[in-house]
């Protein structure tokens, strides 16, 4: 069988509630019915997507504090994320 891609992507995250409003009130994402008490997934097609509490002993150190934005060394990484056309109402 051939990989295609993922089929759920699911971040971890400090706070649960705030980074849920972020990718709702930003992305405008909206939350599914489903999903465990420690996530909130959101009724995204094709691929799932999810925040969840940082699953114990996999926690990092918090970060030092930011930087300005010019004095960031390029890190190679990046990720994007696809948001479809708003559809426009037909008469």
């Amino acid at each position: 069988m051939a990989v295609t891609g993922p089929d759920f992507v699911s971040l971890q995250v400090r706070d649960l509630e705030r980074s849920a409003a972020f990718y709702q009130r930003y992305l405008g994402l909206k939350r599914s019915d489903a999903g465990p008490p420690h996530a909130v997934v959101f009724g995204t097609k094709p691929i799932a997507f999810a925040v969840r509490d940082v699953v114990a002993g996999t926690e990092t150190p918090s970060p030092p504090p930011a930087r300005r934005s010019s004095q960031r060394p390029p890190t190679g990484r990046s990720a994007a994320l696809s948001r479809s056309p708003t559809p426009t109402a037909t008469r």
